[in-house]
Protein backbone atom coordinates (compact mmCIF):
# COMPACT_ATOMS: atom_id res chain seq x y z
CA UNK A 1 0.00 0.00 0.00
CA UNK A 2 2.89 2.33 0.67
CA UNK A 3 4.00 2.71 -2.96
CA UNK A 4 0.63 4.19 -3.87
CA UNK A 5 0.64 6.86 -1.16
CA UNK A 6 2.39 9.59 -3.30
CA UNK A 7 -0.16 9.00 -6.04
CA UNK A 8 -3.07 9.34 -3.64
CA UNK A 9 -1.66 12.53 -2.16
CA UNK A 10 -1.44 14.06 -5.62
CA UNK A 11 -5.01 13.12 -6.39
CA UNK A 12 -6.19 14.80 -3.17
CA UNK A 13 -4.70 18.16 -4.18
CA UNK A 14 -7.31 20.68 -5.47
CA UNK A 15 -7.31 21.33 -9.22
CA UNK A 16 -6.34 25.02 -9.88
CA UNK A 17 -8.87 27.16 -11.71
CA UNK A 18 -7.97 28.63 -15.11
CA UNK A 19 -7.97 32.24 -13.93
CA UNK A 20 -5.51 31.60 -11.10
CA UNK A 21 -2.62 31.08 -13.54
CA UNK A 22 -3.21 34.53 -15.07
CA UNK A 23 -3.02 36.39 -11.77
CA UNK A 24 0.77 36.54 -11.84
CA UNK A 25 0.99 37.72 -15.49
CA UNK A 26 1.26 41.50 -16.10
CA UNK A 27 0.14 43.53 -19.18
CA UNK A 28 0.68 47.09 -20.47
CA UNK A 29 -0.95 49.91 -18.61
CA UNK A 30 -3.05 52.50 -20.44
CA UNK A 31 -0.36 55.15 -19.99
CA UNK A 32 2.29 52.88 -21.47
CA UNK A 33 0.10 52.22 -24.50
CA UNK A 34 -0.56 55.94 -24.97
CA UNK A 35 3.17 56.73 -24.82
CA UNK A 36 3.93 54.08 -27.45
CA UNK A 37 1.16 55.40 -29.72
CA UNK A 38 2.45 58.96 -29.32
CA UNK A 39 5.99 57.91 -30.23
CA UNK A 40 4.77 56.02 -33.31
CA UNK A 41 2.73 59.05 -34.39
CA UNK A 42 5.71 61.38 -33.99
CA UNK A 43 7.99 59.10 -36.01
CA UNK A 44 5.35 58.80 -38.76
CA UNK A 45 4.98 62.58 -38.95
CA UNK A 46 8.74 63.07 -39.25
CA UNK A 47 8.92 60.44 -42.00
CA UNK A 48 6.12 62.11 -43.99
CA UNK A 49 7.73 65.56 -43.68
CA UNK A 50 11.08 64.20 -44.83
CA UNK A 51 9.42 62.44 -47.77
CA UNK A 52 7.59 65.61 -48.85
CA UNK A 53 10.83 67.62 -48.67
CA UNK A 54 12.62 65.02 -50.78
CA UNK A 55 9.82 65.10 -53.37
CA UNK A 56 9.94 68.90 -53.52
CA UNK A 57 13.70 68.90 -54.08
CA UNK A 58 13.31 66.24 -56.76
CA UNK A 59 10.73 68.35 -58.64
CA UNK A 60 12.91 71.47 -58.36
CA UNK A 61 15.92 69.53 -59.64
CA UNK A 62 13.89 68.52 -62.70
CA UNK A 63 12.77 72.12 -63.27
CA UNK A 64 16.35 73.38 -63.23
CA UNK A 65 17.50 70.48 -65.40
CA UNK A 66 14.74 71.26 -67.92
CA UNK A 67 15.84 74.90 -68.07
CA UNK A 68 19.46 73.88 -68.67
CA UNK A 69 18.44 71.33 -71.32
CA UNK A 70 16.40 73.95 -73.16
CA UNK A 71 19.24 76.45 -72.89
CA UNK A 72 21.65 73.93 -74.42
CA UNK A 73 19.23 73.36 -77.30
CA UNK A 74 18.84 77.11 -77.86
CA UNK A 75 22.61 77.67 -77.82
CA UNK A 76 23.15 74.83 -80.32
CA UNK A 77 20.40 76.23 -82.50
CA UNK A 78 22.00 79.69 -82.40
CA UNK A 79 25.44 78.27 -83.23
CA UNK A 80 23.97 76.28 -86.12
CA UNK A 81 21.71 78.90 -87.65
CA UNK A 82 23.00 82.19 -86.27
CA UNK A 83 19.65 83.46 -84.95
CA UNK A 84 17.79 83.22 -81.63
CA UNK A 85 14.52 81.24 -81.77
CA UNK A 86 11.50 83.55 -81.65
CA UNK A 87 8.54 83.08 -79.30
CA UNK A 88 5.88 80.91 -80.91
CA UNK A 89 2.11 81.10 -80.43
CA UNK A 90 2.18 78.10 -78.10
CA UNK A 91 4.80 76.36 -75.98
CA UNK A 92 4.86 73.17 -78.13
CA UNK A 93 5.09 75.43 -81.19
CA UNK A 94 8.58 76.42 -80.05
CA UNK A 95 9.82 73.13 -81.52
CA UNK A 96 9.24 74.48 -85.02
CA UNK A 97 11.01 77.79 -84.37
CA UNK A 98 13.72 78.28 -86.97
CA UNK A 99 17.34 79.17 -86.28
CA UNK A 100 18.63 79.91 -89.74
CA UNK A 101 18.02 76.68 -91.65
CA UNK A 102 17.16 74.35 -88.74
CA UNK A 103 14.55 74.10 -86.00
CA UNK A 104 14.86 74.21 -82.23
CA UNK A 105 13.18 70.82 -81.90
CA UNK A 106 16.00 69.11 -83.77
CA UNK A 107 18.29 69.88 -80.83
CA UNK A 108 16.00 68.36 -78.17
CA UNK A 109 16.59 64.63 -77.81
CA UNK A 110 13.11 64.08 -76.36
CA UNK A 111 11.48 65.72 -79.37
CA UNK A 112 9.22 67.69 -77.00
CA UNK A 113 9.38 70.96 -75.13
CA UNK A 114 10.04 70.46 -71.40
CA UNK A 115 6.90 70.23 -69.25
CA UNK A 116 6.97 71.07 -65.51
CA UNK A 117 6.53 68.19 -63.06
CA UNK A 118 3.17 67.98 -61.32
CA UNK A 119 3.09 68.93 -57.66
CA UNK A 120 3.70 71.98 -55.54
CA UNK A 121 1.80 75.24 -55.25
CA UNK A 122 4.24 77.79 -56.66
CA UNK A 123 2.58 77.89 -60.09
CA UNK A 124 -0.96 78.79 -61.09
CA UNK A 125 -1.40 75.22 -62.31
CA UNK A 126 0.98 72.35 -62.93
CA UNK A 127 1.65 70.15 -65.91
CA UNK A 128 1.05 71.19 -69.52
CA UNK A 129 -1.37 73.99 -68.59
CA UNK A 130 0.81 75.75 -66.01
CA UNK A 131 3.03 78.83 -66.20
CA UNK A 132 6.03 77.31 -64.43
CA UNK A 133 8.35 77.62 -67.46
CA UNK A 134 8.80 80.75 -69.54
CA UNK A 135 10.92 81.75 -72.54
CA UNK A 136 11.49 85.37 -73.55
CA UNK A 137 13.45 86.90 -76.41
CA UNK A 138 13.78 90.29 -78.07
CA UNK A 139 15.75 88.91 -81.00
CA UNK A 140 19.10 89.85 -79.48
CA UNK A 141 19.02 88.13 -76.09
CA UNK A 142 16.87 85.45 -74.50
CA UNK A 143 15.69 84.37 -71.04
CA UNK A 144 14.49 81.06 -69.62
CA UNK A 145 12.64 81.07 -66.29
CA UNK A 146 11.39 78.25 -64.07
CA UNK A 147 9.33 78.72 -60.91
CA UNK A 148 10.60 76.54 -58.07
CA UNK A 149 9.01 75.35 -54.85
CA UNK A 150 12.19 75.93 -52.86
CA UNK A 151 14.99 78.47 -53.01
CA UNK A 152 16.84 78.92 -56.28
CA UNK A 153 20.62 78.54 -56.42
CA UNK A 154 22.59 79.88 -59.36
CA UNK A 155 21.20 81.38 -62.55
CA UNK A 156 20.61 85.01 -63.48
CA UNK A 157 19.40 87.70 -61.10
CA UNK A 158 19.67 90.75 -63.36
CA UNK A 159 16.79 92.74 -64.86
CA UNK A 160 16.76 91.76 -68.52
CA UNK A 161 13.82 94.04 -69.32
CA UNK A 162 11.59 91.79 -71.42
CA UNK A 163 8.09 92.85 -72.40
CA UNK A 164 5.08 90.60 -71.98
CA UNK A 165 4.76 90.33 -75.77
CA UNK A 166 8.29 88.93 -75.92
CA UNK A 167 7.55 85.95 -73.66
CA UNK A 168 5.78 82.60 -73.89
CA UNK A 169 5.02 80.11 -71.10
CA UNK A 170 3.89 76.53 -70.71
CA UNK A 171 0.20 76.37 -71.55
CA UNK A 172 0.14 79.99 -72.66
CA UNK A 173 -1.37 80.94 -76.02
CA UNK A 174 0.54 84.22 -75.92
CA UNK A 175 2.31 86.49 -73.48
CA UNK A 176 4.04 84.89 -70.54
CA UNK A 177 1.18 83.18 -68.71
CA UNK A 178 1.37 85.28 -65.56
CA UNK A 179 5.10 85.41 -64.88
CA UNK A 180 5.25 88.93 -66.27
CA UNK A 181 2.07 90.60 -65.01
CA UNK A 182 3.77 93.92 -64.23
CA UNK A 183 5.22 94.73 -67.64
CA UNK A 184 8.91 93.95 -68.29
CA UNK A 185 10.41 90.83 -66.83
CA UNK A 186 11.78 92.77 -63.89
CA UNK A 187 14.61 92.03 -61.49
CA UNK A 188 12.17 91.10 -58.74
CA UNK A 189 11.38 87.95 -60.75
CA UNK A 190 14.80 86.48 -61.45
CA UNK A 191 16.13 87.84 -58.17
CA UNK A 192 13.31 86.22 -56.19
CA UNK A 193 14.17 83.17 -54.14
CA UNK A 194 11.95 80.75 -56.06
CA UNK A 195 12.76 81.83 -59.65
CA UNK A 196 15.49 80.08 -61.61
CA UNK A 197 16.59 82.07 -64.68
CA UNK A 198 19.03 81.35 -67.49
CA UNK A 199 19.88 83.34 -70.58
CA UNK A 200 22.14 86.03 -71.96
Amino acid sequence: MLPFRPVLERLKRPIPKGGEKMKNKKGFTLIELLVVIAIIGLLSTLAIVSLNTARQKSRDTKRQADARTLQSAIELCINEGGTIPATAATWPGMLADICGSTTLGSFLSSGNMPIPPAGGTTCTTTGPTGNCYSYCTNGTTYLLAAVLEGTSTGGLTANLGYLASECISVGSAGGDGGLNTAGPFAADKCAAGNYFCLGK
